[in-house]
């Protein structure tokens, strides 16, 4: 086990999860955390039980790897959480929106 924790390196500006990386470490047997963004969210056509939208959640990851103590960033990449619920035209239009924000965040790094 290492000595270095996530809280020895500094997280990427965008990210909004710093507080929960120690636990997501202790929890992955101090193999990894996950950096993550702001998430956007987008309507889909999932009506829950409430009759609220169900929403898909967009956001910047990144995901860093213990190496026996040598902390390896991955690429940052984009996430879709619960994309798997449907799309209207309009909310398929945002999703797109939302992803070339994203992407553009990434470009700009």
């Amino acid at each position: 086990m290492t000595t270095e924790s996530p809280d020895d390196h500094p997280c990427p500006e965008w990210c909004v999860t710093g507080a929960m990386h120690e636990r997501e470490f202790e929890a992955n047997s101090w193999h990894s955390f996950t950096h993550e963004g702001h998430p956007i969210d987008i309507a889909t056509q999932q009506v829950h039980h409430n009759r609220d939208f169900a929403k898909a959640e967009v956001c910047l990851s990144q995901t860093v790897l213990n190496d026996d103590g040598d902390f390896k960033p991955e690429r940052v990449g984009v996430v879709i959480k619960f994309a798997d619920l449907g799309f209207t035209a309009n909310s398929a239009r945002e999703l797109a929106r939302a992803l070339e924000t994203l992407a553009d965040q990434i470009d700009a790094q």
